[in-house]
């Protein structure tokens, strides 16, 4: 930036601030400084607080920065004290700028922190409108005022500093000219007060809460004091201050429109100027001022108010009347207007019906307001639907978050009972294989220990299904057929037991023969089968023989279908139906049959309240989904899986104890309850295992630093101390291969999956029996990593 002096006069109109009585600081170096190749600026400091500047040409961004930067400077060289500062711009001689710049400009000024008030001065038209843009939106902390030249800004901005005299050092405030007499009314909670300022402006001033019940006795009042003074004999003005008035109804603005218009006829006056009023009652000035037969202006502040009151009666000038309706009549115009009343009356936000009014011809009088305020009903009516899908997606989205916490809250709870009660029923699963290995045992205590085996592996299974709740669980899938699965379980007992305490209803079936497999958990599956039937069969027993439940399996071919976590889901999918004629679900159940304990049924008579949401989780974890659909005498459940080329595995079949007895190897067990080692070491020994048991993670780091074991058995949640799955990385660190078994009363999570993962070791569920835990032993040490186990299968040594 180079500064180039000259001794051209400044183009400031410096007399008037020197009418004003105000001095003018300036410095060479301020003057005509060449910023850029393009840009000019040049500098003033009027009075204590105002700073004025000229740019002149275009400013690009980088110019307008080292502009601010100057201006900025000034300031704060100049101006001392607490008080802010009035910037006034002449833009009389402004090329302009970029996008860029006018992007810095409100941005740069709003770190201004003691500019008080921005004055823009000669701004053409179309940046007036970003102005007011701009102050719209409060794109900068401190007011913008936009006046037709420099002499009216100065004058504002004097009219600003006088405001902070006032307020800097209280005292009555003063006008120019002669104030004959002050008449005031009062009431309870409103006080207004008139005087004469200039003999020529009658200044209303209103406190506390006009009503309409006021306004006859204040027009009275003003008319009075309009007759008897000199006001009506030349051209006059009004300036209502309502800065100290706290409420005016709506029918006190009316009225107040219809009597001012009254006096006008009888009085009339060039200019009425408002002046402190608040943004509502702003706009209700401006719905109203086309209708008025004066002049209306809005003021910030009274001084601002009697200026541009002063400034059109010294204009002489009234403002052009329009002519509506050249060659039509009073008469006329009112039907228009109450015409336009009707339709704006007519506008319906809620229906969105826009039909049923006449066509308005290009040549009517208000055609373009009529095509106005349909422009502005369609525009506010696609707001107001976009606002009413933007509030039903929220409360989708907020009913979706409060059902997925809810049954996260209750997965948590049922995997933390879940976990409790497996380990208790270990001793119900796993101390009965024990004692039928006896080969003493009679014939009676034989039978009384199988029904303790049944009765707790019945225990477990209701166990599995709050594991079924606790959503997150990883399953052991396989490629699975949906149809042998739904025969399996019309083959169970569990299926014999309900068609005894339900024989009436007729159960059919419908199996396409063709359909591919999913991959799937058979147990989970069978359970979500088991679970729809006994519901629809339920559902129709007071029909007796004429109830009919419908089990089929068909192929579908899925477009678009929104899943749990908002994805779509598409493909093919094999979908298991079930229906039945019973009375149907109502609509308000519908939304609410899959939550966790949520059932018409009686509670402990039939059913948990637990089965749907079984269904749910179960098609959330196979990547499914479950639609259901209802009216009055029927019901239909479709369960959908996704399907997969994949082959079945061969079926498994139960393994003699011969096939999976051990031969001498050494297993530590971790678990941190003693009657589960107790229990565990038992089994292990009958096999032929030679077994040691720790109860902690700590402990079995330590023991591993200077034993080795075949095979590490630990539970994945034990407390206090290190859990199962730092307990394996330990071990893992110090004998890398070290084969591991996790045995918890919890699912086979991805926590238990990346504990295992070094050794490749597998997961067993609580409570086992002696075939489960001894499969499980004999695979993995026939997996074993030779290169971290010696000739005899001990780790640590090397062949």
């Amino acid at each position: 930036m180079t500064t180039r002096r000259t001794a051209e006069k400044v183009r400031f109109p410096i007399s008037e601030t020197e009418v004003l009585g105000l001095p003018v600081r300036a410095k060479p170096e301020w003057t005509d400084v060449d910023i850029g190749e393009k840009h000019r600026l040049t500098l003033r400091v009027v009075g204590d607080h105002i700073l004025a500047t000229r740019p002149v040409g275009f400013a690009e961004r980088h110019e307008l920065v080292a502009a601010l930067d100057l201006v900025q400077h000034v300031a704060e060289t100049c101006f001392h004290g607490e008080w802010p500062t009035v910037w006034i711009s002449d833009y009389s001689e402004v090329g302009g700028t970029t996008r860029e710049g006018r992007s810095y400009f409100p941005a740069r000024l709003a770190q201004w922190d003691r500019l008080h008030l921005l004055i823009l001065c000669s701004i053409p038209a179309k940046l007036k409108v970003l102005v007011k843009l701009g102050v719209k939106l409060k794109l900068v902390p401190f007011d913008v005022l936009i006046a037709e030249d420099f002499e009216a800004g100065l004058r504002l901005a004097i009219d600003v500093v006088a405001d902070f005299e006032s307020a800097k050092v209280p005292k009555l405030q003063t006008f120019e000219g002669p104030v004959e007499g002050e008449w005031s009314l009062s009431d309870a909670d409103f006080f207004i007060r008139f005087s004469i300022v200039d003999n020529r402006i009658l200044l209303v001033v209103v406190e506390g809460t006009p009503e309409d019940r006021h306004l006859d006795s204040i027009f009275e009042l003003q008319e009075r004091i309009t007759r008897r003074s000199d006001l009506a004999k030349n051209p006059y003005a009004i300036v209502a201050d309502f800065t100290a008035m706290t409420a005016i109804s709506r029918a006190a603005r009316w009225g107040y429109l219809r009597r001012i218009t009254h006096l006008h006829k009888t009085h009339p006056f060039a200019v009425e100027v408002f002046c402190g009023a608040n943004p509502l009652l702003r706009g209700a000035i401006s719905l109203t001022s086309p209708f008025a037969p004066f002049d209306v202006q809005v003021a910030k502040s009274r001084n601002e108010a009697i200026n541009l009151a002063s400034e059109v009666l010294d204009s002489q000038t009234q403002p052009p009347h329009i002519d509506l309706l050249p060659n039509g009549s009073a008469g006329d115009l009112r039907c228009y207007v109450d015409e336009l009343m009707l339709t704006l009356g007519a506008l319906n936000w809620d229906s969105g019906d826009r039909g049923g009014r006449r066509a308005i011809s290009d040549d009517h009088p208000f055609a373009e307001v009529f095509q106005m305020i349909r422009m502005l009903e369609s525009d506010i009516q696609d707001l107001l639907v976009e606002r009413a899908k933007a509030e039903d997606e929220r409360r989708l989205l907020q009913e979706s978050v409060a059902r997925t916490r809810k049954m996260e809250a209750l997965g948590l709870l049922a995997g933390g009972v879940a976990h409790d009660l497996n380990n208790v029923l270990t001793g119900l699963v796993s101390y009965p294989d024990l004692l039928l290995t006896d080969p003493t045992l009679s014939s009676q205590h034989r039978s009384a220990l199988l029904t303790i085996k049944q009765s707790g592996e019945q225990a477990a299974a209701i166990v599995s299904d709050l594991l079924t709740i606790a959503r997150g669980v990883a399953l052991k899938t396989e490629p699975v057929s949906l149809n042998e699965i739904a025969g399996v379980y019309l083959d169970s007992l569990e299926f014999k037991r309900l068609r005894h305490h339900h024989p009436g209803p007729i159960v059919s079936t419908r199996f396409e023969e063709t359909i591919p497999l999913v991959r799937g958990s058979a147990i989970h599956l069978r359970k979500a089968i088991m679970n729809l039937v006994s519901n629809a069969v339920e559902a129709v027993e007071v029909l007796g023989e004429e109830g009919r439940v419908t089990i089929r399996t068909l192929l579908r071919n899925v477009e678009s279908h929104p899943t749990h976590n908002g994805e779509l889901a598409t493909g093919i999918y094999v979908v298991l139906r079930v229906t039945d004629n019973g009375g149907g679900i109502s609509p308000e159940d519908v939304e609410r049959v899959f939550e966790p304990f949520y059932t018409k049924k009686v509670l402990g008579r039939s059913g948990t309240g637990l089965g749907l949401t079984v269904v749910w989780n179960t098609a959330q974890d196979h990547a499914g989904f479950v639609e259901v659909e209802s009216v009055s005498g029927s019901t239909r459940f479709d369960l959908f899986l996704p399907a997969t080329d994949e082959v079945a595995p061969i079926c498994g079949r139960s393994v003699p104890v011969e096939e999976y007895r051990g031969n001498g190897e050494t297993i530590l067990v971790v678990d941190d309850m003693e009657n589960q080692r107790r229990i565990a070491k038992a089994l292990l020994e009958s096999l032929g295992y030679v077994v040691e048991t720790v109860a902690s993670g700590e402990e079995a780091v330590t023991r591993i630093r200077d034993h080795t074991f075949d095979l590490v058995i630990l539970d994945m949640i034990m407390d206090p101390g290190i859990d199962g799955a730092e307990t394996c990385e330990r071990i893992h660190n110090i004998r890398p291969g070290q084969r591991a078994l996790i045995a918890s009363g919890y699912s086979a999570t991805e926590n238990v999956k990346r504990a295992l993962a070094p050794g490749g070791g597998s997961f067993i569920a609580k409570p086992y029996s002696m075939e489960t835990i001894g499969v499980a032993i004999r695979d993995a040490l026939r997996t074993r990593d030779v290169s971290s186990f010696g000739k005899h299968g001990r780790p640590g040594e090397t062949l």
